[in-house]
């Protein structure tokens, strides 16, 4: 968990305001990849997405995590960049919206960035932060 954090102050926690207009679905090896902004009730209600509602199954957020984020994180704008195609994304998103609910960030100060296997969104995010 701490881990994730890191990850998520690393290249998120910070007062960014980005808008991104859509998303588009690509695929790769025969898998749906989203590209752009993704809300999370597309991840959660999507078949090909299953994996969203399996690896949330039987996670609780850490309590000490779970303080730190009620404490800090409400004046906070989460910009997280993954990939729908990456095992990391897969194994800790899900649990990452798990902590969000439990801490009580809201949906608007948390924005999911979909990026290819080259790490490039619909525009030049991942490039303007030298991510990619």
């Amino acid at each position: 968990m701490k881990h994730l954090l890191l990850v998520v102050l690393i290249i998120g926690i910070g007062i960014f305001t980005y808008a991104q207009s859509d998303y588009v679905v690509g695929t790769d090896g025969g898998s749906k990849m989203l590209k752009g902004v993704v809300k999370r009730d597309l991840l959660e209600n999507d078949t090909a997405f299953s994996w969203f509602r399996q690896n949330q199954t039987g996670y609780t957020p850490n309590t000490d995590a779970v303080s730190l984020l009620r404490a800090k994180g409400g004046s906070a704008h989460f910009l997280v960049l993954g990939g729908t195609w990456c095992g990391d994304t897969q194994a800790l998103l899900p649990k990452f919206y798990l902590l969000m609910d439990a801490a009580g960030v809201g949906g608007d100060q948390l924005e999911f960035v979909a990026v290819d296997r080259q790490k490039h969104a619909l525009n030049s995010l991942p490039e303007d932060m030298h991510l990619a």
